[in-house]
């Protein structure tokens, strides 16, 4: 007769499971792992159970996930205990505690799985026995994982680091912005999946795209898609122009908030290409795909395919024409499953600053050189979030009405933000930061703010303070509180804005202790 076990509960195990898969800062709550590699389970049996033997053929487990698990579609699989876990697809092995009081079982599942959220029953002769679930996600550790990554320090970057650098500039000048990626925040794992299945493909058949989900250029595609909110109610509106009705795009500091506002009430405004690449990297970090933002300067835009940027102009320097364009710069992202380049949206260059300029004669000779300075009267009021002003200078041969032009774009410095800790951060209790930052400018700013961000700081949402107008060459400042909720070695991220000085970034790090 085969021997049916009477459960208790099932201990699922998740602190130790949560360190060998790299999962733990997720939290303890639920159980993370990544495909292909072995996770344990703890069966607790009644008092009266008696002792179980691991070669039971009774034992039978079975794993679902999607709303239509099928064996045909790689969404369900069931399978019984052997001696010892295989490598290559879902499987079991099974030992008895001595006392007979538990049962431990290792279960590995198949490298090429799809990700998502599972459950786990245990079948023994008909009688069927809910054990769990559990969330299962691409695995950069596993050679037999499509994502996998030899370099350790590739894997901390490109998987586990929630907090990076977002470069922006031009070419001669480059500038790295904080960004707070949030990938472990305790929300944004549902969100990621709530993104999937509210992709187009899932909703024209389910069944097709949960088994697609196991490979990760396909997983890579749709968040392509869906981070955008175009024509599929996405993430982000892209806007460059007229940002009423939203959030200017400088001001984002993290994509925790994004995300979480997406969920609440559909696509959020508004992004620009920095802002959907580094929210695409927060979804695929939160899945287990190694990838990172890159950003290219310089990016040409051949309209006409011709291989040539052709650009007309006036003799007054003005484009007469709609045809190729450059970007300054522009933000990608680059998943290392793929080697794909993923082209959001594309933020096209224009003139900041027109200044009124002599036309001097000039003959044949040595080298001129001719001097301006550049007013703020006749700049300040054009200065937007970028800081950058586009320089066009343009030479005209009287006699033989030939024009040669020249171009530069400069970038502005920007104020730096003074932060500072007040006294240590210890979990759970309030602690202080003060901030300032000098105006530079020979006018007030009105609508001034601090924003502040940080996984494990700030419980996953910014914190403004709002300061109202600082005057010329005064400081700005401002003391805000919050209150850690993990021990962890974090980054706390800082923002100023204002009518005038906007996407002012800057962090410091932080210890908070038990």
């Amino acid at each position: 007769m085969s021997q049916v076990l009477d459960i208790d509960h099932c201990d699922l195990d998740i602190k130790s499971n949560s360190s060998s898969h790299h999962t733990d800062l997720f939290g303890e709550k639920r159980l993370i792992v990544r495909r292909g590699q072995p996770f344990n389970i703890i069966i607790h049996l009644k008092a009266d159970n008696r002792n179980f033997h691991p070669d039971e053929k009774s034992f039978t487990l079975t794993v679902e996930t999607g709303p239509l698990p099928r064996k045909e579609s790689d969404t369900k699989a069931t399978f019984g205990l052997s001696e010892s876990t295989a490598e290559t697809e879902w499987s079991a092995s099974a030992t008895s505690d001595p006392s007979g009081n538990t049962v431990s079982v290792s279960i590995s599942s198949s490298p090429n799985a799809p990700i998502g959220l599972y459950s786990l029953s245990l079948d023994q002769v008909g009688q069927t026995t809910v054990l769990g679930e559990f969330f299962l996600l691409f695995n950069a550790w596993c050679p037999r994982d499509a994502v996998y990554m030899s370099s350790k320090k590739k894997r901390h970057e490109y998987v586990l680091e929630q907090h990076g650098q977002i470069f922006r500039g031009t070419h001669k000048r480059i500038k790295g912005t904080p960004w707070n990626f949030a990938q472990f925040d305790p929300r944004i794992l549902d969100i990621c999946l709530m993104i999937l299945d509210a992709n187009p493909k899932f909703v024209s058949d389910a069944d097709k795209d949960c088994s697609a989900r196991r490979n990760p250029i396909y997983v890579s595609r749709v968040l392509s898609a869906m981070i955008n909110s175009n024509d599929d109610r996405g993430v982000l509106v892209g806007e460059w122009e007229e940002y009423s009705g939203g959030v200017h795009p400088g001001m984002w500091i993290g994509s925790a908030d994004i995300l979480q506002q997406w969920a609440e009430n559909g696509p959020v405004r508004y992004g620009q290409c920095w802002v959907f690449a580094a929210v695409a990297c927060t979804v695929s970090r939160a899945l287990g795909i190694p990838c990172r933002v890159v950003t290219n300067f310089g990016s040409a835009h051949d309209s006409d395919a011709n291989l040539k940027i052709e650009n007309l102009y006036n003799e007054d320097g003005d484009r007469i024409s709609e045809g190729d364009s450059v970007c300054v710069d522009h933000t990608i992202l680059l998943s290392e499953a793929t080697g794909e380049l993923c082209l959001f949206v594309r933020r096209m260059r224009r003139p900041l600053w027109r200044y009124g300029l002599a036309k001097p004669d000039c003959e044949f000779g040595p080298e001129r050189r001719i001097s301006m300075r550049l007013e703020y009267d006749r700049y300040g009021s054009a200065i937007t979030s970028d800081r950058l002003i586009h320089l066009s200078a343009i030479t005209i041969d009287k006699q033989t009405i030939d024009y040669q032009k020249a171009e530069k774009t400069v970038v502005l410095d920007e104020p730096d933000i003074e932060i500072k800790l007040v006294g240590e951060a210890t979990v759970n209790q309030s602690v202080t930061v003060d901030l300032t930052l000098l105006n530079p400018l020979p006018e007030a700013l009105q609508d001034c703010s601090f924003t502040i961000e940080g996984a494990g700081l700030t419980d996953g949402k910014p914190i403004t303070v709002k300061l109202g107008a600082v005057d010329a060459k005064q400081e700005a400042k401002a003391s805000i509180e919050f209150r850690p909720t993990s021990v962890c070695s974090s980054v706390l991220l800082v923002n100023f804005d204002s009518n005038k000085l906007k996407n002012i970034k800057s962090f410091i790090n932080i210890t908070v202790n038990q």
